[in-house]
């Protein structure tokens, strides 16, 4: 990977209605990553500055990500990216890194917790792009909205995008 690429995946601040709702919550701030970074180029980025990057997999399990995080801890890392797999059970292993001095980042799931950095996509424009394309494949009919987790702002972000692009037919 060269390192004109690698300076090209974390973007700047993310400044959005979404951003400006974390930032005004949660006092958090949200970086764009580019649209087309992997996680291998994330990785490289990170060990391109100088920084070691080790990776866990939770395995769809809480308490597996609560005894990787606490693995992690023992470690000493200067700060932990997590992508939580239940926003509410992880608390109690953030706090944990905080206890610990160390920082995390939520990335693309938020959790609530003042000392971490936010990360994510902008879910409204991914909301347009899923309504675009069911409207695509099926122009007329009924459609069905499952939100997903009432704790997790990116369901609400996700409807509001597809309704921005459906609202118009659903009231004609």
């Amino acid at each position: 990977m060269n390192q004109e690429r690698l300076m090209q995946v974390l973007l700047a601040p993310q400044i959005s209605e979404k951003a400006t709702y974390v930032a005004e919550k949660h006092e958090q701030v949200i970086f764009r990553v580019a649209s087309d970074a992997t996680k291998p180029e994330i990785k490289a980025a990170v060990e391109a500055a100088g920084n070691k990057y080790i990776s866990t997999d939770a395995q769809g399990s809480a308490q597996k990500q609560a005894a990787d995080i606490e693995g992690l801890i023992s470690q000493k890392p200067d700060v932990v990216m997590v992508v939580a797999f239940d926003s509410d059970a992880i608390l109690p292993s953030i706090k944990a890194l905080s206890d610990a001095g160390i920082k995390s980042i939520a990335y693309d799931v938020q959790f609530e917790d003042p000392n971490a950095l936010y990360i994510t996509f902008d879910n409204v424009g991914v909301g347009r792009i899923i309504a675009e394309e069911v409207r695509k494949a099926k122009p007329e009919g009924n459609y069905a909205f499952i939100k997903g987790d009432k704790g997790d702002p990116n369901a609400t972000f996700l409807f509001q995008g597809m309704m921005e692009v459906l609202k118009a037919d659903i009231d004609s």
